[in-house]
């Protein structure tokens, strides 16, 4: 069993189907999804053991975001955030959203959209620069 500070083990095993370790159950996408709504913290793992946690996190995003009403992310955004990929603000765009993730007041939420714009800002101005 699970301490409250031990995040959940969750096994995808071949056949695609997802196991709640503490539980003894399989589980689904959405279950994860409420798992992450009420605070907790889990960690997803592949039939060989590899940490496969950041794929399925944003497959949960990806489920959330094609729910009839459930957008969440504004189109532009996703547009600057795939332009990071590969860009030398990557880094810097990493540092701060982990940073700016971390539990804390709810002015915090503003500041990473802040920051992104100012992110872009920079990237657009640099690309902008004689060489």
């Amino acid at each position: 069993m699970a301490t409250s500070d031990a995040p959940i083990t969750i096994k995808k095993y071949a056949n695609r189907r997802l196991y709640d370790a503490s539980s003894g159950t399989h589980t689904t996408l959405e279950a994860l999804a409420a798992i992450a709504k009420a605070g907790k913290d889990f960690v997803v793992y592949d039939a060989k053991g590899g940490d496969i946690t950041r794929s399925v996190l944003t497959q949960i995003v990806f489920e959330q975001e094609n729910k009839e009403g459930q957008s969440l992310l504004p189109i532009n955004f996703l547009r600057l955030l795939i332009r990071f990929y590969g860009d030398s603000m990557q880094m810097s765009c990493r540092v701060i959203l982990r940073y700016r993730s971390q539990p804390s007041p709810a002015t915090r939420e503003n500041s990473v959209s802040r920051s992104l714009r100012c992110l872009a800002a920079r990237s657009v101005r640099s690309k902008t620069r004689p060489a």
